[in-house]
């Protein structure tokens, strides 16, 4: 019970900070409703994004649940991406779990790259591309680091948190590869402009090592990310020596830009 009431507090105080004074009070009774439903018959529903695109969301997930808190969780992060994406850009999509950040940009980019290591996650990434439209074939099951071989994964499905460990507790083996081994296999197009977002739970920095010619050699227009902790300088330092200005967004997302 007190576990309960403690997520009850939290998913309030998200809808009070995320939601304008006069949305707070119909969005605590339509997410409470919808998630009881959810919970009770394990239904997942669809919804209509800002951007008319369309989103599964899935009983006891995080992320599903952000989406029925407020219209656009990530609001600042999603804005920076949507403006520096054309039809001529590809979106690269880094721990994408249920492929949210994809589809709010489905409508401006050529086409997104989703890498989601978890096994049932990925699948419901791929409902979200299959559901506007988008090819299932670019949701990569994949963990992107600095290494190519196998890594530990965590487990939990239902959590935005899961993370490469070294622990074999509740975690599973998943196929690692770097992103410029990646684009090196796939043989993406210069001529092409790329955005990403990097949201892997502490790897970012190796992440971002594991591109490091990607990021010196292809038209990279912007890149969005979460750090914290120790690895904050060490990234922007990064970062910056890779020809980026770095600028904060919102609690622990950064943007970065080529100077």
């Amino acid at each position: 019970m007190r576990k309960l009431l403690y997520g009850y507090a939290l998913a309030i105080r998200y809808i009070i900070r995320n939601n304008q004074w006069h949305k707070i009070f119909p969005r605590i009774i339509l997410a409470t409703c919808i998630q009881t439903v959810q919970r009770l018959t394990g239904s997942i529903i669809s919804i209509r994004l800002f951007n008319r695109k369309k989103l599964f969301l899935f009983p006891r997930n995080e992320i599903s649940s952000q989406f029925l808190y407020t219209d656009i969780p990530d609001k600042e992060e999603i804005q920076f991406l949507r403006n520096h994406t054309d039809k001529h850009t590809v979106f690269i999509d880094i721990g994408a779990h249920i492929g949210s950040y994809s589809v709010c940009l489905a409508d401006k980019a050529m086409y997104s790259i989703a890498f989601e290591p978890h096994p049932v996650v990925v699948k419901w990434c791929r409902m979200n591309f299959l559901l506007n439209g988008m090819d299932e074939h670019y949701v990569h099951q994949i963990a992107l680091s600095n290494k190519n071989g196998t890594v530990r994964f965590t487990t939990d499905r239902n959590q935005a948190q899961n993370h490469i460990t070294v622990s074999k507790t509740k975690s599973i083996e998943v196929i690692s590869m770097s992103l410029d081994a990646f684009v090196q296999n796939q043989n993406l197009s210069r001529k092409l402009s790329y955005v990403i977002k990097i949201d892997v739970e502490g790897e970012e920095m190796n992440v971002l090592k594991g591109a490091r010619q990607f990021l010196q050699s292809y038209p990279i227009k912007g890149i969005v990310y979460e750090s914290f902790g120790y690895d904050v300088d060490t990234i922007k330092g990064f970062l910056r020596k890779n020809g980026f200005t770095v600028q904060s967004l919102s609690g622990y997302n950064y943007s970065a830009v080529r100077n």
